[in-house]
């Protein structure tokens, strides 16, 4: 049954018996939920685009401190050197690299240290003198 636009805005109802009155108001109630389910709709779409954003933004600021963060650092390491008269990204006078510090470790085949391994009171009997 169509229902005339002037009584879905509640004109003219007076006239209007307790049948027509009922179906007005169920299609009254189907229309709020359809208006309410489109709503909830773009509201969780909107939730969504909100959280996308906080997101991407959030990394973006993550991924800003970590660049301050190394510029303060790189500074740092070059007031440091600096003050200790070494130049930026090279080892320390007399310091090996890690690769020649390992070639010479592996060139050594026997070492002799004084290690003991035992109980501090047991350690002097076995203690004995080097010649």
């Amino acid at each position: 049954m169509h229902i005339a636009p002037r009584k879905l805005l509640g004109e003219g109802v007076e006239s209007c018996t307790i049948q027509e009155l009922q179906q007005l108001e169920n299609q009254l109630e189907r229309s709020v939920s359809r208006i309410r389910a489109q709503k909830n709709q773009v509201f969780n779409q909107q939730i969504q685009q909100l959280k996308e954003k906080f997101f991407t933004d959030w990394r973006c600021s993550v991924d800003v401190q970590m660049k301050l963060q190394e510029k303060l650092l790189m500074a740092e390491h070059g007031r440091l050197c600096g003050k200790y008269g070494l130049q930026p990204g090279r080892e320390r006078p007399g310091q090996q690299s890690e690769d020649a510090a390992s070639e010479d470790h592996s060139q050594v085949s026997e070492v002799e240290t004084d290690l003991f391994i035992g109980l501090p009171e047991s350690r002097n009997k076995h203690l004995t003198p080097r010649k």
